[in-house]
């Protein structure tokens, strides 16, 4: 469902949270600054709005939902719409927040169109409408909104919703791209890297993965980390693809621990240290990411970095087993261990 994809919208500075299924990374969430509406507001409504910045959500409520029913402001439906969708200073009511954001949408609120497209998306609060939602979308890709066309690129990518599409998508991502969308860069470096939808070009993706990386974007460090452990795009260079990795993995990101991990196990680009390795893969394997279970296990089997632990291995391969790991079960069985 598009509702494990995406997470829309915030205010203000918190701006608006996109979570995305990577090519060669796991799911996060990316913040998109806000744009500002050029609304009226009265002193009053500004007061609520910097109550809101504040997360003085009952006290903004107070003042902004007698409002609700005569207001003409797009920009106070949309922050009471956000209100009623996150459970703000009220009870969380979907439904309700839907109709709201339909209200802001038709008074030109573009936020509030790209939140009720969403929910369309996947039936959230209102009927799953993809036909309307995906056209919404298109028109605010017209209107160069970022968010839009970040998540049109998706659903071309994915071929679910519309069309498999992997040229369109590359153009979605570089229109939102463009806009300075961080996403939308991310996915188009990754699309450079693959040669997915546009021309492979492996030292392009490197070049925009590297500032994304340095400010702080785990998927990017990663990827990064990758284009360097396997010299595409850059001169091999397994020193920095550690540090990449290991920066990721800092942040959480299992797939970046489980690198950091097998570097440290080979002493490649970094010193060998089985210890070391053993506390990173035991961070990645309990992230449930199968192949560093799979691999803590035989440290537990082999005693690297740990005592052996018979029992602990045969955890983790359960573990990894059930999510399909075939490596797994097949050393359960010969454990004989197959339930």
């Amino acid at each position: 469902m598009i509702q494990s994809l995406y997470k829309y919208v915030s205010r203000g500075s918190r701006g608006i949270l996109v979570a995305s299924s990577l090519v060669l990374a796991s799911a996060a969430l990316i913040v998109l600054p806000a744009k500002v509406f050029g609304v009226e507001e009265t002193p009053e409504i500004k007061s609520a709005l910097e109550k809101l910045k504040k997360q003085d959500y009952v006290a903004a409520f107070q003042v902004l939902g007698p409002l609700e029913k005569s207001s003409e402001d797009s920009s106070v439906l949309y922050h009471l719409a956000l209100m009623y969708e996150n459970g703000e200073g009220v009870q969380s009511d979907a439904s309700h927040a839907a109709k709201l954001y339909e209200r802001a949408a038709k008074l030109g609120s573009q936020k509030a169109k790209f939140n009720f497209a969403m929910m369309q998306l996947d039936g959230t609060g209102t009927k799953r409408d993809v036909t309307s939602a995906v056209k919404s979308l298109d028109e605010l890709r017209g209107q160069k909104f970022a968010a839009a066309q970040y998540i049109l690129g998706i659903l071309y990518s994915r071929g679910k919703e519309v069309k498999l599409d992997e040229k369109e998508a590359a153009q979605c991502f570089s229109a939102a791209a463009a806009e300075g969308y961080a996403p939308a860069q991310f996915h188009l470096a990754l699309m450079y890297a693959d040669g997915t939808g546009i021309a492979k070009d492996p030292a392009k993706a490197a070049n925009m993965l590297r500032p994304l990386a340095e400010s702080g974007m785990p998927q990017a460090q990663y990827n990064l980390g990758l284009l360097f452990r396997d010299g595409e795009g850059v001169t091999k260079d397994t020193k920095q693809a550690a540090e990449w990795f290991r920066r990721a993995a800092l942040q959480g990101m299992p797939e970046a621990a489980y690198s950091f991990a097998r570097l440290l196990q080979k002493g490649d680009g970094v010193t060998k240290d089985d210890n070391e390795a053993f506390v990173w893969m035991t961070k990645a394997a309990r992230s449930e990411y199968p192949k560093a279970q799979y691999v803590l296990a035989q440290m537990y089997i082999d005693g690297k970095g740990t005592t052996v632990d018979k029992t602990k291995a045969i955890e983790f391969l359960k573990r990894a087993s059930a999510q399909g790991y075939t490596q797994a079960a097949t050393q359960l069985k010969e454990l004989g261990n197959n339930n």
